[in-house]
C-alpha cells in the first residue's frame, strides 16, 4: 500500500510538469556544433517525436608531380590532379521527452553520401637531346570501385543523447539551448580475390578486411522552436 502511494504521488507531481507546452506540429532549427539541424515532429502530452533531413558537401584535391632522370638526363615529368566531392544526405530521426521546460532527448541518424570526382593529367617525354618527344594526357571520371570505396568511408551511422530547455516566449514559440553526446560508428568489410593458370601452373589468391570506427563527441546547440 505504502509503495501505491508513492506512485501515486510521484504521477501526481510529474504529470502536470510533463503537459507544459501546448499539443500539436512542431518546428525546431538548431545551430551549433558540430552539426546544426533542422526537424519537424508532432508533440502529444510530454512525447515530442520528430525527423528531419540534414545535407552537407565536401570536396578535396590532391596533386602530385615527379620526374625521372635515365643515364643523368631528363627522362620524362608527370603531373596529376584527383578532384572529388561528396553530398552528404543524412536523415535522422528522434524523439523528446519533456519535464516541465526541460527535455531528455535519443536519436539516430544515417548518411546516404552521393560521390563524384575525377583524374586528370599529363606525362611529358623526353628524347636524348632534352626536347619534348611526346605528351600523354588523361581525364577520366571516378571508376565505380574508387567511388564505393570513398562511400564506404563516409557511409556512417549516428546515435545522439542528451537534455535541454527551453524558454517559452508565448504558447507556441520557445528558445532553447541543448548539450548532450553525438557517437559516429563506422565498419567497412570488402572481400576480393585474384587468380590466374595456364598448363604448367595456377594459383587463387583470397582477402577480406575490416575496419571499424567510432568517434563520440559532446555538442552544444542553440534552437527556435514553434508549434503549429
Amino acid at each position: 500500500m505504502k509503495k501505491i502511494s508513492i506512485m501515486i504521488l510521484l504521477v501526481a507531481f510529474l504529470l502536470p510538469c510533463t503537459l507544459h507546452a501546448e499539443n500539436g506540429l512542431t518546428a525546431s532549427f538548431k545551430s551549433g556544433f558540430p552539426l546544426s539541424g533542422t526537424s519537424f515532429g508532432v508533440k502529444v502530452g510530454p512525447l515530442n517525436p520528430y525527423g528531419g533531413i540534414d545535407i552537407a558537401r565536401i570536396s578535396g584535391t590532391y596533386e602530385s608531380s615527379s620526374k625521372s632522370w635515365y643515364n643523368n638526363r631528363l627522362d620524362y615529368q608527370r603531373s596529376s590532379t584527383l578532384e572529388g566531392s561528396a553530398t552528404l544526405f543524412m536523415p535522422h530521426a528522434g524523439l523528446k521527452f519533456y519535464l516541465w521546460k526541460a527535455y531528455l532527448l535519443g536519436e539516430v541518424m544515417m548518411c546516404i553520401p552521393a560521390v563524384s570526382g575525377e583524374d586528370k593529367g599529363e606525362r611529358i617525354y623526353y628524347d636524348y637531346d632534352g626536347n619534348i618527344d611526346d605528351i600523354d594526357t588523361w581525364d577520366y571520371e571516378l571508376e565505380d570501385e574508387e567511388k564505393d570505396m570513398l562511400k564506404d568511408a563516409l557511409d556512417f551511422f549516428g546515435l545522439k543523447v542528451g537534455f535541454g530547455v527551453e524558454h517559452y516566449l508565448s504558447e507556441r514559440v520557445s528558445i532553447g539551448g541543448e548539450f548532450g553526446l553525438r557517437m559516429l560508428l563506422n565498419d567497412i568489410n570488402s572481400e576480393n580475390s585474384d587468380q590466374d593458370w595456364d598448363e604448367d601452373y595456377s594459383y587463387r589468391d583470397e582477402w577480406s578486411e575490416d575496419v571499424s570506427a567510432m568517434l563520440g563527441v559532446t555538442y552544444t546547440s542553440f534552437s527556435i522552436n514553434f508549434i503549429l
